[in-house]
């Protein structure tokens, strides 16, 4: 299958795309996309989902026949989005509207890189998360990733959710001192896909669910 990854040059977009090329996978570059003309973020250099229009995307997915998009480019964290909320609106929402219309236009799946933080943190800081737990964001980031998850989920044709809290380990690992200490203890700890944990049991303050490790994703 021939894999498009958005965002492919953040910390989980580079380790998904290693992934995916290891099992046997054809990914698309960025580097294609750029000689065609897209236009790239100028921090990264990476293609921009907001900036190329949706027919740019679908003519690009049907030129180099993608199968399945992941779109896991975002503007991340609530610091962040808070110093730019129009960027990050820009980003998170209508760059999620351009990938879903794209893909329909192309008949490719779309996989949705979300979060737990759309879950209400209150409600879940000593229970389990299930699907059909309260979406409340307390956010402006949470209401972004929310928003675009519903956009996957209501308009394309065929879709994936992943919703990790954040994700540590390996190269590349810059995300928050939780993570690293939890890679220097990673003897003690078991993770599981959906977020538990086998023998010790780490919940940190508001937030909801667990870390994952980022080659599990």
């Amino acid at each position: 299958m021939r894999f498009y990854v958005t965002g492919g040059e953040g910390f989980i977009g580079r380790h998904l795309k290693k992934k995916l090329a290891s099992r046997g996978h054809s990914i698309l570059s960025d580097a294609d996309l750029i000689g065609d003309g897209m236009v790239t973020l100028p921090k990264t250099g990476e293609v921009c989902v907001h900036r190329n229009s949706e027919d740019a995307w679908a003519e690009a997915f049907k030129r180099y026949e993608v199968d399945v998009v992941v779109h896991n480019a975002a503007v991340v964290g609530t610091d962040v989005v808070a110093l730019n909320p129009a960027e990050a609106t820009l980003s998170n929402v209508h760059g999620s509207y351009n990938i879903v219309r794209a893909a329909n236009a192309a008949d490719v799946g779309v996989c949705y890189m979300g979060t737990t933080v759309i879950y209400d943190t209150p409600a879940y800081q000593n229970q389990q998360i299930f699907e059909d737990s309260v979406r409340k964001p307390l956010t402006y980031y949470g209401v972004q990733k929310l928003a675009g998850e519903q956009l996957v989920t209501g308009m394309a044709k065929r879709w994936s959710v992943v919703r990790p809290l954040f994700a540590f380990g390996d190269e590349g690992d810059m995300n928050s001192l939780i993570p690293h200490e939890l890679s220097h203890r990673q003897e003690h700890l078991c993770f599981a896909a959906e977020q538990r944990v086998c023998r010790h049991l780490l919940r940190p303050v508001q937030d909801q669910g667990l870390p994952t490790r980022v080659r599990l994703l």
